[in-house]
């Protein structure tokens, strides 16, 4: 998420298109946020306690890779809206790596669990992935890509509120912190986007 908005300003630098300022202040100001969950999550201070070894720090590549990916798939799904796909089609062409991917990572185990937990990989294929994607996705149709990935920045606030209701994992701070900065700078920047829209 801290990635996404200013890597999104950065390639538009390339195409040398002009960036207000205030854009400038909002994607740096989530970069720093999210700069702040990672240390909380590195110094042992999030949710979760743990300690900064090799799969930790592979998480977090992961993630910064996740959010510069997240980027190029928004920019691109915005050309193929642009360019007459629905939102049908767009979503119908998304997911053959993803799904290569996973498959090849799991063929071992996946017709063992597949069979037994049919009805929630159902139900969490419906509405953990179909049905957010399928707004986002016309969100990436109606807005500009710093507005999507701003809008993004939401997500943990949901994370952090229902996390609350989970015994194992402890109050941070620190991700309270990150987490409200996030939001201000989400909220900034749907003023800012709905200023420019009425101007």
């Amino acid at each position: 998420m801290g990635i996404g908005p200013l890597f999104v300003l950065v390639l538009a630098v390339f195409a040398k298109e002009s960036i207000p300022k205030a854009q400038w202040v909002i994607a740096t100001g989530a970069f720093i946020a999210c700069t702040i969950l990672i240390l909380a999550v590195v110094s042992g201070k999030s949710a979760v306690q743990m300690d900064l070894t090799l799969p930790v720090i592979v998480a977090l590549i992961a993630s910064v890779g996740c959010g510069v990916g997240a980027v190029l798939c928004t920019m691109y799904s915005k050309r193929l809206s642009e360019a007459g796909w629905t939102t049908s089609m767009i979503l119908a062409n998304r997911y053959y790596g993803i799904i290569l991917l996973s498959f090849f990572a799991t063929f071992d185990i996946f017709f063992k669990y597949f069979s037994g937990n049919i009805s929630w990989i159902i139900a969490v294929t419906a509405v953990g992935v179909m049905l957010p994607m399928y707004l986002l996705q016309i969100g990436i149709q109606y807005c500009s890509p710093l507005i999507v990935m701003m809008s993004l920045c939401f997500v943990p606030i949901f994370t952090f509120f229902f996390q609350m209701f989970d015994s194992r994992l402890s109050w941070s701070p620190i991700s309270l912190l990150g987490i409200s900065l996030l939001f201000i700078l989400g909220v900034c920047s749907l003023y800012l986007e709905k200023r420019a829209v009425s101007e």
